[in-house]
Order: structure tokens, then sequence, then C-alpha cells
């Protein structure tokens, strides 16, 4: 083997880890894409509450 076919090999070796990397972390984001999407929609509500409640004091 050669210099060339080395590193050939070497990138091909690094490319498959990137891909199984990217796979591991889709899998774990689509595992627990429900927390985090309940996690926001429950932080939204809590900044919607207080924002009606401040206006309701500015405005009575």
């Amino acid at each position: 083997m050669n210099l060339k076919q080395n590193k050939k090999g070497f990138l091909m070796s690094q490319h498959a880890n990137t891909e199984t990397k990217e796979k591991q972390v889709s899998d774990e984001l689509a595992q627990h894409e429900s927390y985090f999407v309940n996690l926001v929609a429950k932080q939204f509500s809590a900044y919607e509450g207080r924002y009606h409640e401040k206006h309701k004091k500015l405005w009575s």
C-alpha cells in the first residue's frame, strides 16, 4: 500500500466515522424531540402569561 492509498483509506474511514456520529446525533434528537418541543412551548406560555399580566396592570 502506498501513501496515496493510505490517505484515501484514512479519509474513507474518517468519512464513515462522521456518518456514524451524525446518525447517532440524529437518533438522539429524534428520541428527545417531544421533550424539547414541550419545553419550548411551556417557556413561551409562561412568558405569554407574564406579558399579559404586566399589560393588564398598566391599563388598569
